[in-house]
């Protein structure tokens, strides 16, 4: 089975209020040697690493971060060549790059392009100024014009990633921003619904009540059934997707299949282990060595980690292969799962071939978190 590769640029211009991902705020002007050394050390992980996936074949490649248009086209040029000379990168590879508006521009999506990437996912999350302002977006306003020049740009998968359930956003509000996005036919929307984390700039001055969450559900509702008159098919909770252009790399961590992680606090599953680089950005400068982390954790973990991704799926899980892979589910699960059944939370059927499946029904999207917990509380 051909593996993902994930490269970690856990550097942005300043981070968002909301965000609770590790990342270090630099100032671009400055930072040129500071994210020249990390490109080194990320080629030199690449080498040092390489007995552990000789042999294998990449067919995604994912640079995520923090911001990785932060980097140079030919920055990111080295780092594919680097892995080529390592692993086999499949003919068709998915190679996607996250990116901010402020560094669209026809010059630097065709240079990125040129390098080998062919999907962007470009960080929209909303057109408008109040709610940008309401949330602490850091990122230059995603307006009409940037969008013109990233659609604009030929030779690979335009995606958008968009944020609903903001503070006084109704249904209308996300439906009009919608349509704006949907006139320019992306091949790839994430729509996710505002997560308030704790101890973050937002939580400070904003405050989660029943109302907020009950209006969140309704902004979100809109978005699934406002794509899907689109021709967009909700294959993940939080992903939408024109016929055939899902993100064949994130399917990978959502369905067990093996991924390795470069580049500080990156994760990898990889031969049915799970493992992470486990150092800060300033260890990994300062380091000769690459530490990594193991998942030591038992059969019922695992089981629990197949059902919490998977069920993120709109096909949800075959509890036929999840067996095969870690073993035979336990009774009170399988009482659990006929009881969320019962409730309208859950489907259970079975496949044209006969696997038993498992998925969440509409309703128990909006309690996902809960449903799953309450099927696997006693594997963890």
């Amino acid at each position: 089975m051909a593996i993902g590769v994930y490269m970690h640029i856990p550097f942005c211009r300043r981070k968002c209020d909301y965000c609770g991902f590790y990342s270090v705020p630099v100032v671009p002007k400055e930072s040129g040697p500071l994210l020249d050394a990390y490109i080194r050390r990320l080629l030199g992980e690449i080498g040092r690493r390489s007995s552990e996936i000789a042999g294998e074949t990449a067919d995604t490649v994912f640079f995520g971060g923090g911001t990785p248009s932060l980097l140079s086209p030919c920055q990111i040029e080295n780092l594919l060549e680097r892995l080529a000379a390592v692993i086999r990168v499949g003919p068709g590879a998915e190679v996607t790059m996250e990116m901010n508006p402020e560094d669209v521009s026809k010059t630097k999506l065709d240079e990125y392009r040129s390098a080998g990437v062919n999907r962007i996912v470009l960080g929209y999350q909303t057109s408008r100024e109040d709610f940008h302002r309401a949330v602490g977006r850091s990122s230059v306003l995603c307006d009409e014009r940037v969008l013109d020049v990233f659609f604009a740009a030929s030779g690979f998968a335009h995606c958008l990633d968009v944020m609903t359930g903001l503070p006084g956003q109704g249904e209308r509000d996300v439906e009009s921003e919608l349509d704006l996005i949907c006139r320019f036919a992306p091949d790839h929307i994430s729509a996710y619904s505002l997560a308030v984390e704790e101890k973050s700039p937002l939580a400070s001055r904003f405050a989660e009540t029943e109302e907020f969450s009950a209006a969140q559900r309704k902004c979100m509702e809109a978005a699934m059934d406002f794509l899907a008159s689109r021709g967009y098919r909700q294959y993940e909770i939080s992903n939408f997707a024109l016929p055939g252009r899902e993100s064949r790399h994130n399917i990978k961590y959502w369905t067990f299949q093996p991924y390795i992680g470069l580049g500080p606090r990156s994760h990898s599953f990889f031969r049915g282990a799970r493992s992470w680089v486990d150092m800060t950005v300033w260890e990994y400068l300062e380091s000769e060595h690459i530490k990594i982390g193991w998942d030591r954790r038992g059969r019922g973990a695992m089981m629990a980690e197949f059902i919490m991704t998977g069920l993120r799926m709109a096909d949800g899980i075959s509890l036929d292969r999840m067996e095969k892979i870690v073993g035979k589910t336990p009774g009170p699960v399988l009482d659990r799962i006929r009881g969320l059944e019962e409730s309208g939370l859950v489907a259970v059927f079975r496949t044209s071939g006969g696997e038993v499946c498992l998925r969440l029904t509409r309703e128990g999207i909006f309690v996902s978190d809960w449903v799953i917990y309450t099927i696997v509380e006693d594997l963890v």
